[in-house]
């Protein structure tokens, strides 16, 4: 029966700045100022620490398979605040790192994946399967897949991996165009329809992609400010409309066959009633795209479109967000964190462009709106 023992281990930044025997026959990564032997011929660590950067860099070796380990980071040693990161290597070799949430209530992190190079030619994945550790799902706002522009280098050994907010630079190119998005309640499966597919290997241009994980520690408070956006709801409101437009220039480049519309996702949060946005051609309103008429934050299905609608050169779209804020005395405003608000709604559709991500509403300087296509 395999043995499963968990090490804590917690490192005191004021007091440790040695170094001692260590047993491991693998040579460390690279070259360290400090390295201790924690548990004979077991468990060996080293490690550099980076005032002017406030980073630590550490490596663990640990000696024997089917055990846990615990590694955490303290000013003190006691647990409250702690920095942990648990992994563990199953028998068959297999390794696993835990991500341990940080202690505010809304986390962005975001890791850069190169694709599978195994394919020497196109294939096209029919579905894909989230796969959420069930103890931990309420802590998961939402996961979003992201492609990253084909022009971008990076560096296959160093690829981005951190929070949002301190790697922005060097995940702006993978933070435009969704490949799929999951949220709150939504389904782990998701299947395409027989005629779509999503292009993977061989000749396909997304060489990379991002995975960005929106953590949602909702029971802690938090003195982090939201920065007002396009979007602010009074408080006290039965119903308040928040309208966005989407104009026909966005559209000009879509095939005169048109697109295929085949999945909706409407996403806002928790003062959210209803979502909808309707295809306007001609200057007249022609149907919906989707209609979330009883939205529930708890309940976010990627919805499949029981038949999919046509998209055509020189259409806009309309997109109304409606919020209920009886239950609040101060203004709700639009930004990343669960008590704030959003407005948006995704969508899924066939052929391919390379030029149709997104339309965006944002206040500009003078207090206007500017109407943004992201390429």
């Amino acid at each position: 029966m395999p043995k499963y023992i968990m090490i804590l281990l917690s490192i005191w930044l004021i007091v440790i700045d040695r170094c001692s025997g260590v047993s491991s026959p693998i040579k460390p990564f690279t070259l360290y100022k400090n390295s201790t032997e924690l548990k004979n011929d077991t468990a060996d660590l080293w490690w550099t620490i980076n005032d002017a950067w406030k980073e630590i860099t550490f490596e663990l070796h640990i000696k024997s398979a089917d055990w846990i380990i615990g590694l955490g980071i303290s000013s003190a040693g006691g647990m409250k605040g702690v920095d942990i990161v648990v992994g563990w290597v199953e028998s068959s070799s297999k390794v696993y790192l835990q991500y341990a949430v940080p202690s505010t209530n809304t986390t962005y992190h975001g890791k850069i994946y190169k694709a599978p190079t195994g394919y020497s030619i196109k294939r096209h994945a029919i579905a894909h399967k989230m796969l959420i550790d069930p103890k931990n799902v309420n802590l998961v706002h939402h996961l979003k897949l992201y492609e990253c522009d084909p022009m971008t280098t990076l560096n296959d050994d160093q690829l981005p991996d951190g929070l949002c907010d301190e790697i922005v630079d060097e995940i702006k190119f993978c933070s435009l165009n969704f490949a799929t998005v999951w949220a709150v309640g939504g389904d782990a499966m998701r299947e395409f329809p027989e005629e779509a597919g999503c292009g993977i290997g061989g000749d396909y241009e997304i060489k990379y992609y991002m995975i960005q994980m929106h953590y949602d520690n909702s029971r802690l408070d938090s003195s982090t400010a939201s920065i007002p956006s396009a979007l602010t709801v009074p408080p006290r409101m039965e119903q308040f409309a928040i309208d966005s437009y989407c104009p026909s220039e966005v559209t000009r480049n879509i095939p005169k066959s048109g697109n295929n519309v085949i999945f909706a996702l409407p996403h806002t949060h928790l003062q959210r009633i209803s979502v909808w946005t309707k295809i306007i051609r001609n200057n007249a309103a022609m149907q919906y795209l989707f209609n979330s008429e009883k939205y529930d934050f708890n309940y976010q299905y990627e919805n499949r479109l029981l038949k999919s609608i046509k998209l055509y050169p020189g259409d806009s779209c309309a997109t109304r967000c409606i919020y209920n804020t009886k239950n609040k005395d101060k203004i709700t405003s639009g930004c990343e964190r669960t008590r704030d608000e959003m407005c948006l709604h995704m969508f899924t559709y066939y052929p391919r462009m390379n030029n149709f991500y997104a339309c965006i509403t944002v206040n500009d300087d003078s207090a206007g709106v500017l109407w943004i296509q992201l390429r």
